[in-house]
């Protein structure tokens, strides 16, 4: 990966629906080489998924939380996490050291939804011993870019 495929993935984390021409012109490629590195970024596996971002808030959806769960047996890790693929509430899940097993990013309508997620759908799963949630107040930071820098 060279800098210009830095600067075109960096434009593209900025918006993705910028137009090929448009990359072009701000990297100083045709719309044929841009199109060529783009594909061969996707297939290297540097741009994982073109997608839009929504609005939670928009969508009704009020409530962000981080809940951390205790597993006693982490050998139940992958029943675990295909349990909760099937939740879309659960936007982030992460494999942590320390006292929890999980850290997990939700997104929920009110705090009633969240109550019910939690007691109907990740507490009763195997192995789950113990939740600890914390409730995003507010969110100054929010950003899915990352740093193309070297």
């Amino acid at each position: 990966m060279d800098q210009i495929d830095r600067q075109l993935l960096d434009l593209l984390q900025q918006n993705a629906k910028t137009s090929y021409a448009s990359l072009g012109t701000q990297v100083g490629l045709s719309v044929s080489s841009v199109n060529e590195r783009v594909r061969k970024l996707q297939d290297s596996g540097y741009i994982k998924q073109f997608s839009a971002l929504l609005d939670h808030d928009s969508l009704g959806l009020k409530v962000i939380a981080f809940v951390a769960v205790q597993m006693d047996d982490v050998r139940a890790a992958r029943q675990f996490e295909t349990a909760i693929d099937g939740l879309p509430e659960i936007q982030e899940c992460h494999f942590v050291t320390g006292e929890y097993s999980y850290l997990l990013k939700v997104v929920c309508r009110d705090t009633k939804h969240l109550q019910m997620l939690i007691q109907e759908h990740i507490q009763p799963l195997k192995s789950v011993v113990r939740t600890n949630t914390v409730i995003a107040l507010s969110s100054p930071k929010v950003t899915t870019a990352l740093s193309t820098a070297e």
